[in-house]
């Protein structure tokens, strides 16, 4: 059976949902049809940003903190702006406010538990089999979560675990999140890894507490569960349940996606909206919908903007150190929260920082360890400019992971 819609949105995760909710409130007229393999969507998420939310989101923001801390054996700072809060949304009541919405009211259909084959473009028409049936659109936006390996190109990942934990007595300052703390033991195992702590607090006694690594190889679940009950042992104490767990992986590259064509675009994770250097995407994801929505209801050729290129000079450069000298990325992490403006380096995060934004972040940084990364990623940019751009395509095994994030 042929069903036909004029956009077709194939992923039903934050990107593809916040898109759908954003033309939806830009007022476009056409019908969209938003589908997805899953029929479960209550997974463990969480998606923070110190962004300005789109309107569509500020229902539902679950928390918000003006106040942040980075730590290390020896060294604490703690940092704040009143103009700036982290915020935060729960990917469950995301989901549920906005796909029980469309169940009910039919402004946008929601197709669930049904699985994508086959993208291809003819004539002007994209078609998309699945595991159901046979879909025809206009326009078709691929939110599932694919990314991209380039030849030559530095590619990590970033791994998480985190346990939603409640304790017997209060331990928790609910006015402060632990961006970073570097006080893990048994990471020296992973030596070539970046591995912290990352906590957000929601009362005195409860907090999700999450290990984060950046790695060239994944490390594995089981390894940042032993890395996280170390952690709150030592320093948080032993009597707490583990409530849920929230785990997943993102792709850390500077390699730009190319995806089908200007009909099927790639959005989200594939369509170039994580930073590299830290995994934030959350803010990228609202400005990519709210450019796509406005193109589309104005009529204009839709033009994704990604970041400038100085952010992904900055980013390949992180990229190599974390490779080449990790422990200059900690010191790196460690300074900038130190001696940059609060204020100026979240904008510097967000990818909204000035000339002298920039120069400020910069001048924190350790010299000598990033001149060497600099020549490095120098040198394969030469190398990729001398041979073709072929790709190779690696897919991602799960759909849209939690935007957050982590490492700043």
């Amino acid at each position: 059976m042929k069903r036909k819609t004029e956009i077709l949105i194939l992923g039903a995760g934050l990107s593809g949902t916040l898109l759908a909710a954003q033309l939806e409130r830009e007022g476009y007229s056409g019908e969209i049809t938003l589908l997805d393999a899953r029929t479960d969507f209550s997974q463990e998420q969480r998606w923070c940003s110190w962004a300005n939310p789109l309107p569509v989101l500020a229902p539902i923001i679950k928390k918000t903190w003006h106040r942040w801390k980075v730590v290390d054996w020896n060294f604490s700072t703690t940092q704040s702006s009143l103009t700036m809060p982290y915020r935060q949304i729960y990917a469950p009541d995301f989901y549920s406010h906005f796909h029980s919405r469309w169940k009910s009211q039919n402004r946008v259909s929601l197709v669930l538990g049904e699985k994508v084959l086959r993208v291809e473009e003819k004539s002007g028409i994209v078609k998309v089999l699945t595991d159901k049936t046979f879909w025809q659109a206009k326009l078709v936006f691929d939110a599932r979560g694919n990314f991209y390996r380039l030849k030559n190109q530095v590619i990590l990942y970033q791994t998480f675990l985190g346990f939603l934990a409640e304790f017997t007595h209060s331990v928790f300052d609910t006015e402060t999140i632990t961006l970073m703390d570097f006080r893990l033991k048994g990471s020296s195992k992973l030596a070539s890894c970046i591995n912290f702590v990352y906590i957000l607090p929601y009362s005195e006694t409860e907090a999700l507490i999450e290990s984060t690594s950046f790695s060239q190889t994944p490390v594995s679940f089981d390894v940042h569960r032993y890395l996280l009950n170390e952690y709150i042992k030592e320093h948080i104490g032993s009597n707490f349940v583990v409530k849920r767990e929230e785990k997943g992986m993102l792709p850390m590259t500077v390699a730009k996606p190319q995806c089908y064509s200007n009909r099927a675009i790639c959005i989200g994770i594939s369509g170039n909206a994580i930073r590299p250097s830290s995994g934030y995407a959350f803010h990228r994801i609202q400005r990519q919908v709210s450019q796509i929505a406005s193109a589309l209801v104005k009529g204009e050729e839709i033009i994704l903007e990604s970041a400038l290129s100085k952010y992904d000079i900055l980013d390949a450069i992180f990229l190599e150190l974390i490779v080449s000298n990790p422990s200059a990325v900690k010191e790196s992490f460690l300074r900038m929260f130190s001696l940059s403006k609060p204020d100026v380096l979240i904008r510097f995060l967000m990818d909204e920082s000035s000339f002298f934004d920039d120069i400020e972040v910069i001048s924190t940084l350790p010299k000598m360890p990033f001149l060497k990364a600099s020549w490095q990623v120098l040198k394969r940019k030469e190398l990729k400019c001398n041979e073709s751009k072929s790709l190779d395509f690696a897919l991602s095994d799960s759909m849209d992971k939690p935007a957050r994030k982590l490492a700043v």
